[in-house]
């Protein structure tokens, strides 16, 4: 009984863990690393000059430009940085939170293990972590959980418009972390793997979407640099 009335008010777990957030985020600065002072520059330099540089002036071609275009939108007055680039953030935490609640309240059914699920994501220190420093992970995630709970939704309505946000999300995931395009590829081929007819053969042509992301972020940095991803002295 305990947990069936938990099981209906688990969603208030997630509301400290979002205050605590907002709280830090308003009464402290944005904590910025080495590769925040790198994004920065790249939404200064887009804004200013539609291309995209790091701090030594070189091309970013290491980390897509997605997340430094993203920064380019609040780049208005610091006013505007502040405020509005921690909403945004606190709002993208709050539907990453609600995009894996979604998914795992109609998948788990062990209403003691549904709420120590949901108890677990609420503590996740790591996704609370990134969230306060000016990353590109959080929006990455953000976009990976928004595409990851549109394609639960394809496939228990089988409606193509969730697969249409399913693309969207992973296209523009792709722009801001390379990696995107492997999570999507996977998800597609292990969906294809369990069911051949998984998809309806027009719907390839919007399964395409993060491929055409991906390719028009490498020509653009070879078209910049020279290099499609950049030069990794650890390759």
């Amino acid at each position: 009984m305990v947990f069936i009335f938990l099981r209906k008010y688990t969603y208030l777990l997630f509301f400290p863990s979002i205050i605590l957030l907002s709280y830090l985020l308003f009464n402290r600065d944005l904590l910025l690393t080495f590769d925040s002072y790198n994004f920065l520059c790249g939404a200064d330099t887009f804004k200013r000059t539609w291309k995209l540089f790091m701090c030594d002036c070189t091309p970013m071609v290491l980390s897509p430009p997605g997340y430094s275009i993203f920064l380019s939108a609040f780049i208005l007055s610091p006013t505007t940085l502040l405020f509005t680039y921690i909403l945004t953030t606190i709002l993208m935490y709050g539907l990453t939170l609600y995009c894996w609640f979604s998914i795992i309240k109609q998948e788990i059914t062990d209403n003691f293990v549904f709420v120590f699920a949901s108890l677990q994501m609420a503590l996740a220190l790591p996704l609370f972590y990134v969230h306060l420093f000016v990353w590109s992970e959080g929006l990455f995630v953000f976009l990976i959980s928004t595409g990851l709970f549109s394609f639960y939704r394809f496939k228990v309505q089988n409606n193509v418009y969730w697969l249409i946000l399913f693309a969207t999300a992973f296209g523009l995931s792709v722009t801001v972390k390379y990696i995107g395009l492997l999570i999507f590829v996977s998800i597609v081929l292990g969906s294809l793997l369990s069911n051949k007819n998984a998809f309806r053969k027009y719907q390839y042509f919007i399964l395409c979407i993060p491929l055409l992301s991906f390719a028009g972020v490498i020509l653009n940095n070879y078209n910049s640099s020279g290099s499609f991803t950049g030069i990794r002295p650890f390759l």
